[in-house]
């Protein structure tokens, strides 16, 4: 998917608030902070990660800058060699005219070395916060990787629960629950249909939300 085309499909289903969280690499989160805008959308960027067991994690920043080089330590972490293309498709980079301009060569999915712990740990060097995705799929979800009860261990404050699957919610009091499009083609980018009760209109806010 295109940033620009990404954004003016978020505006069209009423959005309010986008985060393009590319797997391991952020190369395109200048631009979509860009389109975001241009849309009268407020972005926050934010990058997906896997750990060493498998598990996803939605790492979200305040700051590009701090998002980036997060990304650059966990793309660096990747083993050398191509992804799986023919079954995820191509992740381009564009430019600021919606322009193809590169291609990680890298497997973008791949596990990195880092533990859950260790991931964590960097995103918060990074001023950043990690938000398990997913949760209630049956791979790379943590409820499958680790359970419910290792789930608590980590000082998760918010999870993200994957909508139309089996999901028992007492596994997750206390938690806040987000439901995001988790869309990988344009059409499965959601309606209108969930929000966060925030003070403003501001990455902080949403921070502020997701962490306490």
């Amino acid at each position: 998917m295109r940033p620009r085309d990404i954004a003016n499909m978020a505006k069209l289903k009423g959005l309010d608030i986008i985060s393009v969280a590319d797997h391991v690499c952020g190369r395109n989160m200048a631009v979509a902070k860009k389109e975001a805008e241009a849309a009268g959308l407020l972005f926050l960027p934010g990058i997906e990660a896997t750990a060493s067991n498998g598990t996803h994690l939605l790492c979200y920043f305040r700051r590009i800058e701090n998002a980036l080089a997060f990304s650059d330590i966990i793309y660096d972490s990747l083993p050398n060699g191509p992804g799986k293309a023919a079954y995820y498709g191509s992740q381009l980079v564009f430019n600021a005219d919606d322009e193809e301009v590169d291609m990680p060569l890298k497997p973008l999915g791949a596990c990195t070395p880092y533990s859950i712990w260790e991931i964590i740990g960097l995103a918060v060097e990074h001023g950043g916060l990690v938000v398990p995705a997913h949760i209630n799929r049956e791979y790379q979800g943590i409820l499958h990787t680790e359970g419910a009860t290792a789930m608590r261990q980590y000082p998760f404050t918010a999870v993200e629960v994957k909508p139309r699957l089996p999901m028992d919610m007492s596994v997750v009091k206390g938690f806040k629950v987000i439901d995001n499009s988790d869309a990988h083609i344009l059409y499965n980018i959601s309606e209108a249909v969930n929000w966060f009760d925030l003070k403003e209109k501001s990455v902080d806010a949403v921070f502020e939300y997701l962490s306490t």
